[in-house]
């Protein structure tokens, strides 16, 4: 069983969340769960949502997915640290981040290597978290152009912000190719829709 950590710069884990409406919940469950659009600030992804069972392993790798998250909170490595998952069942601890020797080697001083397995990404968690900010401050727009977004977050193991919306199959490419330029784009199938504040 794998546990996505999303992160905060000193609250709670993963990239922030953003949905339409000022009634939205946040979730660390979920990387595609609506966060409330009044937060402004979009950290980088914390540990650690435990699974169901405190097992011995879930504990060890909680216990580096910490380490590695207070890794990623300081200012040197902030502009290559994504994010980090623990995969339970596989007994290790996933951490996203863009290519960086001198990070990968602070990493593996804290985490054992059987533990640890380390994925390169193009874009890091402040680079995600610019695009939310950008995309989420657009709903309006697209809703005028028809276009219904539900949902924005960021996807540091995709590499990606994704875009959750009511009709992804005819939304995608027009959103995909807007934002191209800027940031790379995933278009999912939208939760449930959390009215706007009246």
């Amino acid at each position: 069983m794998r546990t996505r950590t999303p992160l905060t710069v000193g609250a709670c884990m993963l990239l922030a969340i953003v949905t339409l409406g000022g009634c939205g919940q946040a979730t660390a469950a979920n990387e595609s769960a609506p966060v409330p659009p009044q937060s402004t600030e979009y950290p980088i992804p914390r540990p650690t949502t435990p699974p169901p069972s405190n097992s011995p392993v879930q504990s060890e790798l909680t216990k580096y997915a910490e380490q590695v998250q207070a890794l990623g909170e300081r200012p040197e490595y902030r502009s290559v640290y994504a994010g980090v998952e623990t995969d339970i069942s596989g007994n290790r601890l996933l951490v996203h981040s863009r290519e960086s020797s001198t990070f990968a080697a602070a990493v593996r001083a804290v985490v054992p290597e059987q533990r640890l397995w380390l994925r390169e990404v193009p874009l890091s968690a402040d680079q995600l978290a610019t695009g939310v900010t950008d995309i989420s401050g657009d709903i309006a727009d697209w809703k005028g152009r028809g276009i219904e977004i539900r949902s924005v977050g960021a996807q540091p193991g995709l590499g990606c912000v994704e875009i959750g919306v009511a009709q992804p199959d005819r939304d995608r490419e027009t959103l995909v190719a807007h934002y191209q330029a800027t940031v790379p784009v995933c278009v999912i199938l939208g939760s449930v829709l959390i009215p706007a504040a009246s």
